[in-house]
Parts: C-alpha cells; structure tokens; sequence
C-alpha cells in the first residue's frame, strides 16, 4: 500500500495564506469598483491586541454581499485621528473612495462618531467649489443613522428567555416550597410571552441579508403583538416603545428603505415626503460615483410563501392603514426636468404602483425590475445593502478568538489579518480557484511516496 509523506513548511504556508489574501483584496477591489458601499466598524481586544474590524456591504449580482476588508491590530491611542488615517489606509487598499461610503454603522463612541465626523469633513473638502452646492444637498444625507442595537440583542432576549422557561420548568418544585405566588408566575408567564417574539425576530434582523425594511416589518409586528396584551407589563412597554417608533419614523435612511419596498411602502404614511427628498440625494451621489467610473476608463409575476403565524395579515391591516390614512400624491413629470427632477417624479410616480406580498423577497423583485425601473434599481442597490445592526461586525470578533488564541499569542499582526481576511471571505476564494489554481500551489507542497 504507497501513502503520501505531506510536508509543509512554515514559510510555504505564510506565503500562501498571504497569496490568498491578496486574491481575494484584488476580487473585492473589482467588485466594488466604482460602487457605492456601507460601512461598518468597531474595535475589540484581545491578549493585549486592540484590533479596529471594518466590514463593507454592497449589492452585487442581485445579491447582498458582506465582505470583510480588514482587521488591524492598532499601534496607537484609539484617537478619533488615528482611527480615521487607518480606515483611509484600509479603504485604499480596495481602492475604494470615500465618495463611494454611503453610510457608517458603528456603536455612539465619541471617538468612533468624531473619526466618521472627519472623514465626511475630508470628503466634502475634495469636492470641487464648482460642486459645493450638490455637497451641501448631502448634509442631511451623510448623518449616520441609528438604529438602537438594544431593541434587538438576540443574546439579551434568547439569556433572559431561557432563564425564565428554566424557572418555569422548576415551578413543581418551587411550589413545594411556595418559593413564588401564583400571581408571580403569571408575571414569570406574562414576560415569556412578551419576550418569545422579540428573541424570534430579533435573531431574523440580524441575518446577513437582513434590510432596513425588514427591521421595520419585525418592529412593527412587534408592536401589533404587544398592542394586543392587556397586562400592566405590555401597555407600559408598548408606551416606550411606541416614543421610539416616533424617531424611528423621522429617520430619513429608515424611511427611504420602506418607501422602496413595495411591500411596506404603504407605512411610510406623512413620512413620504422625507424619502423622496433623500431618494433624490442619493441618487445625485449615486451618478457621481459612476461618472467617476466613466471618467476613468456603466408584467410581474409573485407568489407568496406560507405565513407562520398569522402575523402578516395583521401587518397588512396596519399598512393599509396607514396608506389610506394619508393618502396618495403624486407629482406630474416636466417637460424638460434636470436629474434631480427626474428621479423625484420618477419616485412619486413609483408610490403605490406596486405592492408585494409580505413574504416577497424584496432583492427578487428589484432583480426581476432593474430593467422596468432601472433608476429605482440603482437606489434600491445601495439602499438594502444598508445593514440595519452592526452584529457583522461582532461576528469578525468572534473569528478572531477562534484564530488569536492563548498558543497563538506570537502570530504576526500583518499574518494575523491575512488569515482572518482568507476566513472570513473564504467563499471567494473557493469560487476564485480553478483545477489549474488549486488552493494549494503544487510548489508549496514536497511529497514522498512511501511503501
């Protein structure tokens, strides 16, 4: 019987891990070439390692793709300064522009919001003078948003919820001792049930292909749920939660994202006004980026899917409401309109000529309408492409304490990022490689065979 005798070198492996690594930096590079793109930061420590992860997110071939762009170990104080010459380093390693970032999602740290603060400063001064007035139309544009990560914490809601059914499984035990009042565990109950919806949905808005718009259909089931508890606990809860859908509502990147997507369109309701406006901004950002690019060198059919529970049919009610509440208006189209005109008659025109069943895919359709709407298309790439947490982010973190590890406190800063780049976008690679560019090189490889 032969087998094969495999050596592989240290050098030979590094020396891999980074031709990987730059395979797939050059295929993330083409695939966000001249393409808007979100941004999403934070920064985590490890065995005395203070590491900054940057993600990007982006809309290529009809689908959401979340690609991890860097991991670097900081040398310095996190100075909002010094955060922003490395995010501008990371970035230009891509290629990508600062005129492309669309969006920052990040937690509230000042010194995470004053380096977003300055990054915008610096695009706004590479605009030219002759281009100022279209920089000033972005000031409502460029203020990040936020989404309060609390309101779905999946761990929160799944550690708090698992406790409670735990204790509620004891409760033949604890009755024996009278530990707790009947009218206790019907509290204990009450917080189940009240918690069961928020730990279901707050798992789906953390999902890599979650959007914006999907974030407002899981809140505002969430609050038809909780509308319907009669309990002390549920009305107090709906009262707080129903402040903060108050500012969710003026959220102008919310918004836009529920007004291009036909299946809750009808919910913007008053709001509707607000996402036109930074629709059109967007797409005046969205035509800067690929004049950059061009300066340089481009009858529906849907079915709907089973309803879990019942929840869509209330939802439904509630969005008819809402549209019927406030209406449709519409605008009629000049006859010589410049872009910004154009795409705002365009997205009136657009309001309540579609709507999808609650199920849809919103990414199917606009993949089956790109020809239909082309220009509605090009808004709703960069808009669902926006992501409505930062838990992306945190999975990185989680990567890096399955590869930075107590016997492996020695690894390098520059082989470290490699690897988790080459982890973390590994299904790039996979697709990158053909049978005469297998992952492993030949000449990294010394065989021998053996009787």
């Amino acid at each position: 019987m032969k087998g094969i005798k495999l050596s592989i070198s240290k050098n030979s492996i590094k020396e891999h891990i980074k031709r990987s690594s730059d395979k797939i930096k050059q295929i993330i590079k083409e695939e966000t070439k001249n393409k808007t793109v979100s941004l999403m930061i934070d920064i985590a420590s490890r065995y005395n390692r203070s590491v900054l992860g940057v993600s990007i997110s982006y809309v290529h071939n009809g689908k959401i793709c979340i690609r991890t762009i860097g991991l670097r170990v900081l040398k310095a104080s996190h100075t909002a300064v010094y955060i922003k010459d490395i995010l501008i380093q990371i970035l230009q390693e891509y290629g990508i522009r600062l005129a492309q970032v669309v969006s920052v999602t990040s937690d509230n740290g000042k010194n995470m919001v004053k380096a977003i603060t300055i990054l915008d400063a610096i695009y706004q001064a590479q605009k030219s003078e002759s281009n100022r007035k279209q920089s000033d139309d972005f000031a409502e544009y460029d203020d990040e948003y936020y989404i309060d990560p609390d309101i779905f914490d999946d761990e929160y809601y799944d550690d708090l919820l698992t406790e409670l059914e735990r204790l509620m499984k004891l409760k033949p035990f604890c009755d024996t001792y009278e530990l707790l009042s009947e009218a206790e565990w019907n509290t204990v109950q009450n917080i189940i049930a009240i918690l069961a919806p928020f730990n279901k949905y707050s798992k789906k808005v953390q999902s890599e292909t979650a959007t914006l718009s999907d974030f407002f259909g899981y809140w505002t089931m969430l609050r038809i749920k909780v509308s319907k508890a009669n309990d002390e606990l549920s009305k107090n809860l709906l009262t707080q939660m129903d402040k903060y859908h108050h500012l969710l509502m003026k959220n102008p990147t919310l918004i836009a994202a529920v007004y291009l997507d036909p299946r809750f369109q009808r919910g913007v309701g008053e709001n509707k006004d607000l996402a036109v406006v930074f629709l059109a901004n967007l797409y005046a950002k969205i035509i800067e980026v690929e004049a950059y690019q061009d300066e340089s060198n481009t009858v529906e059919t849907i079915e709907e899917k089973n309803n879990e529970d019942g929840s869509y049919e209330e939802l439904d009610q509630y969005l008819d409401a809402c549209n019927s509440a406030y209406g449709v208006n519409r605008t009629s189209e000049s006859s010589t309109p410049n872009e910004k005109e154009k795409i705002t008659t365009i997205l009136n025109d657009f309001f309540g000529k579609v709507q999808l069943p609650l199920t849809a895919s919103v990414l199917d359709f606009w993949n089956e309408k790109k020809d239909t709407y082309p220009e509605l298309y090009k808004l709703a790439s960069v808009i669902m492409a926006m992501p409505p947490t930062q838990t992306i982010v945190e999975r990185i973190f989680s990567a890096l304490a399955l590869v930075l590890t107590s016997h492996r406190t020695r690894i390098g800063d520059e082989t470290l990022e490699d690897i988790l780049v080459v982890r973390l976008n590994n299904n790039l690679l996979a697709k990158s490689h053909t049978e005469e560019e297998a992952i492993m090189r030949p000449d990294d490889l010394h065989f021998e065979q053996t009787e």
